[in-house]
């Protein structure tokens, strides 16, 4: 059973590697082919000039005759060149025509090699020696031709070690035997160099082929890649235009939510009697707008992704951003103990770029160094403006962020699990949307955090930005 099993398993390889083989081989014949084509012209006047070389010995009838054996000898080459067919072939049609190229090759050769008896002249050693040359040469010159396919070149091998050996023996003197005897092992040598080029040609189809199935490969990869991009990128559009198209839908009834609830908690249109109710509405209106901060969240975030967001740029003072980030996470800096504060030594620069969004990206780091800050800490802000660009450092002395956490938290909506971000809620989109606003101005967010001893939050901006730059020595806090 397990011989059944192996032998079913071994059929598809099996199969694949013939195929293969047979793809070579038909690629090595065509070679061939493409080699002998020159022939057509060249072997009638190479004939004609060993005619030419023998017409002291041999009569014009033999020599015509010869010249016409070789000129048939060509007509089955030229056919076969003529008729085999362009493209892939199946196994059974690629041994036909394996068949057919070597059959054909070989009536060549011994139309050829018939100059042997044809040309040859009783009692002239010039003549019989003459004759041994030219087959000698052209049996080197046809290895070079037909080496590569081995179907082809073996008969043809074969049939000139016969004549080449049996041609000097129609002499009867010893130098003949004895050259009789050496050409089997020239032959042989022959044999042995078009080996080699049979060699050197399979491996280079076989590297072509190695070549082209790894562009196949690549170009499927390519084609794969784009299909999921354009997959991506349509769940992305269907995203932003669900977000888009929600927006009204949901910050509508959380208006009404919050200003109903802010004027009932405030008893504008009258007292209440019940303080509960009171509280109620308290607990409703900061609910609802902490939800309705989250939905504004997300949708500037989808906006930024789906580069709808659009810059207008002006003069923009980066400490003033500054200022105004601390007027606002003021009161929740001093409510934790934390003091916020400029570095005592810091670069007052004027960019190009959308104060919105500088203001934004400041505030976002501010705000997420404030809420992972311990009581009793420290979050300084600096700025420094050179030649590779501006850096605004946003640096506390809070929680941290373990190092491999660190690309981690520049994801949409991915926090890291501790008890201040559980204790602090928030959605993460913080810094993914202040990222994006970043490279809107071809910058960036650059994090570095040491876990228990703080995180340093950059935003960096490139030197084609700034506008001017003079060295302040002031503190804001």
């Amino acid at each position: 059973m397990r011989n059944i099993k192996a032998s079913v398993a071994y059929q598809p390889f099996a199969q694949e590697e013939r195929a293969r083989e047979s793809r070579l081989a038909l690629a090595l014949l065509r070679g061939v082919i493409e080699n002998l084509k020159p022939n057509r012209l060249m072997m009638p006047l190479f004939a004609a000039a060993v005619c030419a070389m023998f017409s002291p010995w041999v009569s014009i009838g033999g020599l015509a005759l010869w010249y016409a054996v070789v000129l048939a000898g060509l007509v089955p080459q030229l056919l076969v060149s003529r008729m085999i067919p362009a493209g892939i072939l199946s196994v059974a049609d690629t041994e036909k025509w394996m068949r057919r190229g070597a059959i054909a090759n070989l009536l060549y050769v011994m139309a050829w090699t018939s100059l042997g008896w044809l040309l040859w002249t009783p009692g002239s050693d010039f003549n019989h020696l003459l004759i041994q040359l030219v087959l000698a040469t052209t049996l080197t010159a046809h290895a070079a031709l037909v080496g590569p396919c081995r179907a082809v070149a073996l008969p043809a091998f074969c049939w000139y070690g016969v004549v080449m050996t049996l041609v000097p023996l129609q002499a009867h003197a010893t130098v003949y035997y004895y050259l009789a005897g050496v050409t089997p092992f020239y032959v042989g040598y022959v044999a042995a160099m078009a080996r080699q080029h049979h060699t050197r040609a399979r491996a280079a189809l076989v590297l072509a082929e190695e070549r082209n199935g790894l562009l196949a490969e690549l170009v499927c990869a390519k084609l794969e890649s784009d299909r999921g991009r354009e997959r991506a990128e349509a769940a992305s559009l269907a995203k932003s235009q669900f977000l888009a198209n929600m927006s009204h839908e949901l910050r509508t009834p959380l208006n009404a939510i919050i200003g109903f609830s802010d004027i009932i908690s405030q008893e504008m249109l009258g007292p209440i009697s019940n303080a509960k109710y009171v509280e109620y509405c308290h607990d409703i209106n900061n609910s609802g707008s902490h939800l309705l901060s989250i939905i504004n969240e997300i949708l500037d975030l989808a906006k930024a992704e789906s580069g709808k967001l659009k810059l207008q740029e002006g003069e923009t003072d980066i400490l003033a951003c500054i200022d105004e980030a601390f007027r606002t996470c003021g009161p929740a800096a001093e409510k934790s103990g934390i003091a916020l504060k400029l570095a005592p030594r810091h670069d007052d620069a004027l960019v190009l770029a959308d104060r919105r969004f500088i203001l934004q990206i400041v505030l976002n780091l501010v705000s997420n160094a404030v809420k992972f800050t311990p009581r009793g800490g420290t979050v300084e802000v600096s700025v420094r403006a050179g030649d590779d660009g501006i850096a605004v450092a946003v640096r506390d002395t809070g929680i941290g962020i373990p190092e491999d956490n660190l690309e981690r938290v520049m994801r949409p909506f991915e926090q890291v699990e501790n008890s201040y971000s559980r204790s602090h809620g928030g959605t993460g989109l913080g810094l993914p949307y202040s990222a994006k606003l970043a490279e809107l101005h071809d910058g960036a967010i650059r994090l570095e955090s040491v876990l228990h001893q703080g995180t340093v939050a950059t935003l960096w901006l490139p030197a084609a930005r700034l506008i001017t730059v003079r060295t302040a020595l002031r503190a804001v806090s």
